[in-house]
């Protein structure tokens, strides 16, 4: 600390995308992290920060949310709100550990993750981060993905976002005000936040949205005297991309980045995120004494501890990881990915049981656009073009191909046939061709749902209906008279009425990974016998938004004290906890032997539940 100047401490609290600008800034020893570098920059990077004044070494952050899949190779496991559906905790806790390896050989110390907002209006457009509705379910899964990530044998940085209620937005829209009351943070929210800390989590990031009028980002009741002082939190602040500016250009609460960057520092942010003009303003700020060198000098300190603790400062920790690169996407990798996939798949009906096929000779028709469709398979926040290649940057004979739906079920039924049917983007129904592959068969199995431009940021719904013709395209399959199995790859909950009342047998994967082919095929054939369970209930019509389950009754209605819409019911198409399997279960002869449960009995079931 005493070696650096004052623009050097300043410096540490900056992250930077990889580009000229943080180069030049990285030669100087004036930035302190870099987000989302492409592998070819990181290690140019990395050897330009072996050079720099006193070689404080760089934290390369990516956003590794359900694996490491922004590099080519990585992994991509299920998306968080697939994962939920296991209610598996030491799966989860594996993903972690594994996600935290592939980044630390290919030379990544921090992820932003995992999301621990809660999904409680189905419009907004990153429900798929989720872990679901439930503020126990998400902090238990949540808490696992932690330990993961930072007590594996290659540990990094896990970075839980993002604090406080961003998931509660007015009318499911990204990053506008959200209408909490302090007891709804705190018996909601906070928890979840809470369990990640007593955790370990060692990095917080702070949400785009206000609350009450006040930008979370500049909340100081909120950064400091809740989450640093009520909870505990010791690590490190981070905020979103480009929150400070934001604050003058979108939210209108201070006139100008200098204010901006004054408020955010002091209410509690320790690192700013693709804010470059930081570094003069707070300069200014110190000079003006408006800033304490003191409070820097406090900031700094916790940025470096951090380093230590991950022994960058060992310049060979690094080197003896990367030489394990063999290891990304392996095979052991891939197996926990299809476990993984095979635990989150949900049954939502199986009519006379028509599942799970039995005969590998039946013959079967593919129908539907997310057949093949891999960006929709892997999901958001995963690299676009690596999977369906061979991958020998790395010396091995690994195969790196993602495992299609259409591939999955052809590696098990040999008479199988395909068509598209439609496309979810545009209007096109491939109809001719479709009614000849389906009168081909003897069931019909149609692969629907969305894809990544219905999901994701700034990706916010009106409707939550199908999108494109898929309708359209089964009311003409269901002509044929043949049994309909439909399998839903999607990143949020659909309106599904049609599927309910007409199709044979309704599977929901969400986005399953690389290995949801495989998945996929061993649950409809019987090898694998589903076990997910939804994280999150799906609604019969957006007019019944919010759906979740903990809703506080009222008087007015029905028994349970939840009044009916004059039109539709209140009650969800499938509620949270909801899973179908193959198996039959009969119970007799119950007795309750206890009729009282205390408090920390009740903790001691849920934790039970799922499979702590």
């Amino acid at each position: 600390m005493s070696n650096l100047t004052l623009e050097e401490k300043i410096g540490q609290m900056i992250q930077l995308e990889a580009n000229e600008k943080s180069e030049l800034l990285l030669k100087k020893n004036l930035i302190g992290s870099i987000l989302n570098s492409e592998k070819k920059a990181l290690e140019k990077l990395k050897q330009v920060n072996k050079l720099s004044k006193d070689n404080i070494p760089i934290l390369f952050a990516v956003d590794a949310i359900h694996g490491h899949c922004f590099i080519d190779g990585g992994t991509v496991f299920p998306t968080p709100l697939a994962m939920a559906c296991t209610w598996d905790r030491k799966l989860i806790e594996n993903i972690g550990k594994i996600t935290a390896k592939e980044m630390r050989i290919t030379g990544y110390h921090w992820t932003f993750a995992p999301n621990l907002d809660l999904a409680r209006d189905l419009r907004w457009g990153r429900v798929n981060e989720t872990f679901g509705e439930d503020t126990y379910l998400a902090g238990e899964m949540g808490s696992a993905m932690i330990e993961g990530l930072q007590n594996s044998e290659y540990p990094v940085i896990a970075c839980p976002k993002h604090f406080i209620a961003y998931g509660e937005s007015i009318g499911g829209r990204d990053s506008v005000e959200s209408e909490v009351s302090e007891r709804k943070m705190r018996t909601l929210f906070l928890p979840v936040f809470q369990r990640a800390i007593d955790a370990g989590a060692n990095s917080i990031m702070t949400a785009y949205q206000a609350m009450d009028g006040i930008p979370c980002t500049i909340n100081k009741k909120l950064l400091k005297d809740i989450l640093n002082d009520e909870m505990g939190f010791e690590g490190i602040v981070i905020t979103d991309y480009d929150n400070l500016s934001r604050l003058h250009t979108e939210q209108y609460v201070v006139d100008n980045f200098y204010e901006a960057s004054i408020k955010g520092f002091k209410a509690g942010n320790h690192v700013m995120m693709a804010t470059e003009k930081f570094m003069d303003h707070m300069i200014k700020a110190v000079n003006e004494k408006r800033i304490s060198i003191n409070d820097i000098d406090e900031v700094v300190e916790k940025i470096l501890t951090l380093k230590f603790k991950l022994k960058l400062f060992d310049n060979k920790i690094d080197e003896s990881f990367e030489s394990d690169i063999n290891q990304l996407g392996c095979i052991e990798h891939r197996e926990l990915a299809r476990k993984a996939s095979e635990e989150s798949i949900v049954l939502l009906k199986n009519n006379n049981d028509i599942l799970p096929l039995k005969h590998k000779e039946i013959k079967l028709s593919v129908i539907g656009p997310n057949s093949v469709d891999r960006v929709a398979q892997l999901g958001d926040w995963a690299i676009r073009d690596n999977y369906g290649k061979k991958n020998s940057e790395m010396g091995t004979d690994h195969n790196n191909t993602y495992v299609s739906v259409l591939d999955g079920i052809k590696s098990l039924f040999p008479n199988t046939y395909y068509s598209k049917g439609c496309d979810i983007d545009t209007s096109e129904l491939h109809l001719d061709e479709m009614i000849q592959v389906a009168e081909k068969s003897e069931i019909i199995i149609v692969v629907i749902g969305d894809n990544n431009s219905y999901n994701g940021e700034i990706s916010d719904r009106a409707s939550l209906s199908l999108p494109g013709k898929q309708i359209e395209m089964l009311k003409e399959l269901k002509k044929l008279g043949k049994p309909i199995i439909g399998i839903l790859i999607n990143g949020r909950p659909l309106i599904l009425n049609w599927l309910d009342e007409n199709l044979d047998a309704i599977i929901e994967c969400f986005n399953p990974g690389i290995e949801g082919g495989h998945a996929i095929a061993n649950v409809i054939s019987g090898k694998i016998n589903p076990s997910g369970k939804l994280p999150i209930s799906f609604p019969r019509h957006e007019g019944q938004l919010p759906i979740y389950y903990n809703q506080i009754p009222g008087w007015h209605g029905n028994s349970d004290g939840t009044g009916d819409y004059l039109d539709i019911t209140h009650k969800p198409l499938y509620p949270f906890g909801f899973g179908l399997s193959y198996s039959d279960y009969e119970y007799s002869d119950l007795i309750i032997k206890n009729n009282e449960i205390k408090k920390k009995q009740k903790s001691q079931l849920l934790s039970r539940v799922i499979g702590d």
